[in-house]
């Protein structure tokens, strides 16, 4: 995450103040690098996160004055908005 940032923060058309950017390539680089779904998030401010994830793939930092935390996502996120039901039934609309 720390290389990340450095990297972002090294290009001419970085922005300290776009969060979402900062969040977002740090999300693509976990992904990329453990290839599982992640989820960021990135803050001006410290935060206590209560999240689920997956295996012990979390990681929050804080580098200069932001906040930012990246976890991965304990479930399957192609099948998330799938219509199952926990015991495996699909739900079907008629």
């Amino acid at each position: 995450m720390e290389e990340t940032y450095e990297s972002l923060k090294s290009e001419a058309i970085f922005n300290p103040c776009n969060l979402h950017i900062i969040a977002t390539k740090i999300q693509k680089k976990c992904e990329e690098t453990f290839s599982h779904p992640f989820e960021t998030i990135a803050a001006y401010a410290d935060f206590a996160p209560n999240v689920h994830f997956a295996g012990d793939l979390i990681c929050k930092i804080e580098i200069d004055g932001k906040y930012m935390i990246s976890y991965a996502t304990p479930y399957k996120a192609d099948t998330a908005i799938d219509f199952v039901l926990p015991d495996g039934q699909e739900i079907r609309e008629e």
